[in-house]
């Protein structure tokens, strides 16, 4: 290879790097800040990779507290007027999908959080096709950058190993072998640059209109960017940042049979008897039910509206994604069937913790200096218990607790006011470093409001739980945990001081450590991290565009014929009309036999009665004969 050569190939790609990488639009929920929280995550591992990032939210004020990673270009449209959403703040300006009295309330488990949350979702779409029209039609018609990997391919092939092809014959990638011999007759620096112009007119660096930008959206409270996905027909990864609910796996064709795969929010784990599956089938028809006809409805109108004649129904567009991504890691739920195309990548977020961020604060001077063998505690109420609303009882009981265990320490992450007389092992703070704690050699226990991060973070570092679930979505998470006896759950909203020094004291029980632990050595021990295997399928995603194998034919059936209704229908009337020609050949029979018997009774013994008596008067006429 000449010189002038080399240095032209160090040009091309100085000048090309950042096409090598692909641009995603990333599209979270407004009104779950954790949604924010994890899928920046996979922002930033992309930004690693070379990619381009494009950041979109729409709500009443950005989510500053949560930073994105520096290169990310974020898109937020503020919203004015969206009545249903502002009646969902709290006093702190948060969104609340469950009201408090609600949240508090004994025996109260209604899933009520999600139906509040798609109405207001709507409202908020609604609002964005108001007052930002412009700006999202704008987003729609954004042509972005396309991943050329064939081009930098070639070349790599090309001066890695020479520019002869193969003695075989073989070419790279599928590439005929005469662009290879094109190449022998390349003896000028005009010639290559002749060579490489008309290979970038054949493949361009710029994405076609035939091949719209990949999307990755959150497929919980996010109309909007399921709209955006219907005009501008991209290709997109539906991201749910639960767990695989009812609805989601209608939509990708995921098996959930009822009779042993519990329905969130019901509370129940995959060990149904025979009224629990009775229970577990209505809330499914239930769950299925809100969703198509109410939620997709509304927003199939909503779209029409605005855009009439121009979108797919909003339930096509969920079934057309090319991959969904389930934000639990697979061996935590129960085990069920999925599709191919439904990758776990729950816990990406999580990672080995270092101690030096924070090891001269006051916080690791307390958990330091705490109990070898009793170590501390963490209390955690994330985004969904704001303190200064809870009831006195429960702060005065949790206080009180936390006083009588005085060889252990607690470390609460504490957002009302200011306690008075708080014990002298206690350590409150709006914002803990949780992870870290967890981590933490001297960490003997977990009080976990039961969001599906924390109980992931805790399961990630093995520290056992005490569930304390205020919502009907929390309990089904903490049920994944004490299933497996790595944890246990306190059952009332509002425990007294003794339920809580209960839970605080059984916690230290060696068993729950130990299955915490099996339960870790499973959901760690993978050849790949979660942020690896998310970040593998953005790519692939990019490179393919669309994953034909991964999908089944179910998406051609209809209701009746996927639960074979019709074939249930043909068989059992094939077997009526069986059991009619049964019956009436059999009828036929009886009937043929009685008249056999009537014909023989009045015909045929009669008559040899008759004789036998006229035989008997005229002896002498029988001898003649």
């Amino acid at each position: 290879m000449t010189t002038y050569t080399l240095f032209l190939f160090i040009f091309i790609l100085s000048i090309f790097d950042e096409s090598f990488g692909a641009n995603i639009l990333i599209s979270p929920s407004w009104l779950s800040p954790v949604h924010r929280f994890t899928m920046r995550e996979l922002a930033a591992e992309l930004l690693k990779r070379n990619h381009s990032v494009t950041w979109l939210e729409y709500g009443l004020r950005p989510h500053d507290s949560i930073l994105l990673p520096k290169g990310v270009e974020e898109i937020f449209l503020r919203i004015e007027n969206a009545p249903r959403v502002t009646a969902l703040l709290n006093p702190k300006g948060k969104i609340q999908l469950t009201s408090n009295s609600q949240l508090w309330q004994e025996n109260f488990w209604e899933p009520v959080e999600k139906t509040n949350g798609w109405l207001a979702s709507l409202d908020l779409c609604r609002a964005v096709l108001k007052e930002h029209k412009n700006a999202f039609d704008k987003l729609v018609q954004r042509e972005f950058a396309a991943v050329v990997v064939y081009l930098f391919f070639l070349l790599l092939r090309i001066f890695g190993q020479g520019l002869w092809p193969h003695p075989t014959g073989s070419t790279h990638k599928g590439l005929p072998v005469s662009h290879f011999l094109a190449f022998r007759r390349i003896s000028s620096f005009w010639g290559f640059v002749f060579f490489f112009l008309k290979l970038v007119s054949a493949h361009p660096f710029t994405q076609s209109k035939d091949q719209p930008p990949t999307l990755y959206i959150d497929d919980l409270y996010n109309p909007c960017a399921l709209l955006h996905v219907g005009l501008q027909k991209s290709l997109f990864v539906y991201w749910s940042m639960t767990g695989l609910r009812t609805e989601s796996a209608w939509a990708n064709q995921s098996p959930s049979p009822p009779s042993y795969i519990p329905v969130p929010g019901t509370g129940l784990t995959d060990e149904l008897g025979f009224w629990s599956r009775i229970y577990n089938l209505f809330a499914y028809l239930r769950e299925l039910y809100i969703y198509q006809h109410l939620i997709l409805r509304r927003m199939d109108k909503l779209f029409e509206k605005h855009y009439p004649n121009k979108v797919p129904e909003s339930f096509a567009i969920e079934r057309n994604a090319s991959i969904n991504f389930v934000n639990n890691p697979p061996i935590f739920d129960f085990a069920r069937p999925y599709m191919p195309r439904v990758n776990f990548v729950g816990g990406l977020h999580c990672r080995n913790q270092s101690k030096n961020k924070w090891a001269d604060t006051k916080l690791a001077q307390f958990i330091n200096t705490s109990n070898e063998e009793r170590g501390f505690i963490l209390i955690t109420g994330g985004f969904t218990i704001q303190w200064a609303n809870a009831p006195k009882d429960v702060i005065e009981n949790l206080l009180g607790a936390i006083r009588e265990m005085n060889d252990t320490r607690f470390v609460w992450q504490y957002n009302g006011p200011a306690l008075q007389n708080p014990p002298s092992n206690l350590f409150t703070a709006e914002w803990l470093p949780q992870q870290q704690l967890l981590a933490h050699p001297k960490c003997k226990g977990h009080l976990s409001h039961g969001g599906l991060n924390s109980v992931i973070e805790s399961v990630w570092h093995g520290t056992p739980i005490i569930g304390w679930p205020l919502t009907a979505t929390a309990k089904d998470n903490l049920l994944r945990v004490t299933a497996r006896q790595a944890g246990l759950m306190i059952e009332q909203k509002r425990p007294t001081e003794k339920q809580f020094l209960s839970a605080f004291k059984r916690i230290y029980i060696k068993f729950y450590k130990e299955e915490m632990l099996v339960f870790q050595d499973m959901l760690i021990d993978v050849p790949y991290t979660e942020l690896n295997h998310s970040a593998f399928w953005v790519e692939f995603i990019v490179r393919h565009q669309e994953v034909p194998h991964a999908r089944s034919g179910a998406d051609d059936l209809n209701i009746f014929q996927y639960f074979l209704v019709d074939v249930t229908l043909f068989l059992i009337g094939c077997t009526l009309l069986s059991i009619w020609l049964l019956l009436n050949l059999l009828k036929l029979t009886v009937r043929f036999l009685c008249w056999t018997i009537i014909y023989l009774k009045c015909c045929v013994i009669p008559n040899k009665s008759k004789k036998s008596v006229i035989e008997k008067k005229d002896p002498i006429a029988k001898k003649k004969d």
